[in-house]
């Protein structure tokens, strides 16, 4: 009797699965398109691969705006603010600044108004509109029209910076044509201070402080570095793949 029931239950089993595949053929003769659909949909979604957060390929796309000539503590006041910043809200005089502190030498040689173009492309795009003129810089450099160069004129100038923000690379994210890079900050407020130790903020307008911390603290303290950044801001910092290189395209709060 039970070798009845268990033989009568295989059955039912192998009835229902001949007769789904069954309806799923006729379904998928019947539906030709969307089956197509489904099916081109599944492999054109990007993939994915997370990097490790000290990849090169992340390092070299966050050194390419990290640094500019006037900009001692760092270039946070231009992409982490509380709206989200476009290559195309970059200004001209920041673009300048930017390529020109890469390319500018030692021996103060002219820099061709060509290799600014190439600079401008590789870190800002080819659509980034730049024009060429005479820009506010230090050091200073002239452009001249005529040769189409920037030659340069003097470099008496310089700069301090008191305590930075803290950041840290906390994910990074390859897809098909897009870099996404997400750090965590919190901004340093030195105007508000417990005897040597700085307050630091969570928000770009420095007005939710989260601790303070001494010069000190971090160099020697990095539990409690580790705990302060942890409750900062976080961006996401998105570069598009262009002719095989990264530029920047965009940075915004989480």
């Amino acid at each position: 009797m039970k070798k009845n029931i268990v033989i009568a239950i295989l059955i039912i089993a192998l009835v229902g699965a001949v007769g789904y595949i069954g309806y799923d053929k006729v379904w998928s003769e019947k539906n030709p398109k969307q089956t197509n659909e489904k099916q081109k949909e599944i492999e054109t979604e990007p993939k994915e691969e997370v990097l490790e957060t000290t990849d090169q390929v992340v390092l070299n796309a966050m050194n390419k705006i990290n640094s500019a000539w006037g900009y001692y503590c760092g270039t946070d006041s231009v992409y982490m603010t509380t709206k989200k910043v476009t290559a195309a809200d970059i200004s001209n005089d920041f673009a300048y600044v930017t390529v020109m502190n890469k390319l500018a030498t030692d021996t103060n040689s002219p820099v061709p108004a060509s290799r600014l173009d190439k600079a401008i492309d590789e870190i800002f795009g080819k659509d980034y509109q730049f024009e060429h003129k005479n820009y506010s810089s230090c050091p200073m450099y002239s452009y001249d029209a005529a040769t189409g160069n920037y030659n340069f004129v003097g470099s008496a100038c310089g700069g301090t910076c008191g305590p930075t923000n803290i950041k840290e690379i906390v994910k990074a994210i390859k897809k098909d044509q897009t870099l996404e890079i997400y750090i965590r900050v919190i901004f340093s407020n030195p105007e508000i201070a417990e005897g040597e130790r700085y307050s630091y903020c969570k928000d770009s307008n420095l007005e939710q402080i989260v601790g303070y911390l001494s010069y000190e603290d971090r160099i020697y303290n990095e539990e409690q570095v580790t705990d302060l950044v942890s409750k900062g801001s976080l961006y996401k910092f998105t570069f598009k793949l262009e002719d095989g290189n990264y530029v920047f395209y965009s940075s915004e709060l989480q």
